[in-house]
């Protein structure tokens, strides 16, 4: 009996770990860095394509305190190549009472025959009275932990 427990654990560690590579490539992560002196509260969310895999979005970051991250999926279309999957995100915050930033956070995967081709870009839409910048981390799917692309955005 303990074989059979032993080998179903096996398995659906295995089972685990193959989806989370197969999903990593199209997957974002969004982490915000809260550089300022206020605490920044989110004041709109709006998912232009893609899926939330988070169960919510960031809604207060203290002041110089890093976000969890916030996932996305891109859409899944047909498994066809030459196609295009895309997650969008646009996120505002407000950090005090008159420091506003609005950005925009966009992973594309053009789907080609054999092998696929990511692209991360982050879009500064809207600064009021403060600033905003990005960094993007690759991906290290075939890690024995992967780690999907991160775009960590930087509020100051």
């Amino acid at each position: 009996m303990k074989k059979y427990i032993a080998l179903f654990l096996w398995l659906n560690a295995s089972l685990g770990y193959a989806i989370s590579n197969q999903l990593c490539p199209y997957v974002l992560n969004i982490v915000i860095q809260n550089d300022t002196k206020f605490t920044c509260q989110l004041i709109q969310h709006t998912i232009t394509s893609g899926n939330s895999h988070s169960r919510e979005v960031p809604l207060q970051i203290p002041p110089t305190q890093k976000s969890l991250p916030y996932t996305l999926e891109t859409e899944l279309g047909l498994p066809l190549p030459y196609t295009t999957e895309i997650a969008d995100v646009t996120l505002s915050y407000r950090c005090g009472k008159d420091k506003i930033a609005t950005f925009s956070s966009k992973k594309l995967v053009n789907k080609r025959v054999f092998y696929n081709v990511p692209m991360i870009e982050g879009v500064v839409i809207s600064l009021s009275n403060m600033d905003a910048s990005y960094h993007i981390m690759d991906n290290q799917c075939n890690a024995t932990l992967p780690r999907p692309d991160t775009i960590i955005w930087g509020l100051y």
